[in-house]
């Protein structure tokens, strides 16, 4: 079922759908496709992931908006309700920055993991066994 979201237009249909407010669940039904069907589709496709985030964000910018004006205008809840809003925002740019750079870690693992495997190969390959199953290792010595 997740090869249904390959198709563009309904790419399209769904993020419109994001974009003027519906929740992700709803915008599915709407598109005739399952909520599961979307999440998998958005962990194959960090991209469709993006733009569906970039849906939601100008989904909410109206209400961002409302809710600015009415704190700069003295509503002290509405003070408190966009200091929260500002704070989980934050967090949850931390967080995305946080998982960039393990992705960027990882990739440097990967990098040190395969020179650690070529230097054991190399080191394998310089080993005698003697009888007695005694394993010599020539060292080179560095001066």
């Amino acid at each position: 079922m997740a090869a249904k979201l390959d198709d563009p237009d309904l790419q399209l249909k769904y993020l419109s759908l994001i974009r003027k407010g519906k929740p992700r669940g709803k915008a599915a039904k709407e598109c005739d496709i399952s909520s599961t069907t979307v999440r998998s589709y958005e962990i194959k496709n960090p991209e469709f992931r993006e733009a569906v985030m970039d849906a939601e964000e100008d989904a909410f910018d109206p209400i961002e908006g409302t809710m600015r004006s009415l704190a700069k205008a003295g509503d002290v809840g509405m003070m408190k309700e966009y200091r929260s809003l500002k704070r989980r925002r934050e967090a949850a740019e931390n967080r995305k920055q946080v998982i960039d750079h393990h992705h960027t870690v990882k990739i440097d693992a990967t990098s040190q993991v395969r020179e650690l495997v070529q230097t054991l190969r190399e080191r394998r390959d310089g080993v005698a066994v003697l009888e007695g199953g005694v394993e010599v290792i020539e060292l080179e010595r560095a001066e």
